[in-house]
């Protein structure tokens, strides 16, 4: 499966959370996905975008 990066940001859960990267992306078939990924291994979240509700313009 190839997948195209549309966007990738660095954040911080709070003042004291743990921080973890951000990535909007897409694959071959249309379909957009976010991505939450933590520093600590195995710790990713992969979560369809239309799931997530309705986008604003």
């Amino acid at each position: 499966m190839r997948i195209r990066v549309r966007g990738i940001d660095r954040h911080r859960n709070g003042i004291s959370g743990a921080p973890f990267w951000a990535v909007l992306f897409g694959d071959e078939e249309g379909h957009e996905l976010f991505a939450v990924v933590f520093d600590e291994p195995r710790s990713v979240a992969v979560i369809g975008v239309a799931l997530l509700g309705p986008r604003e313009a």
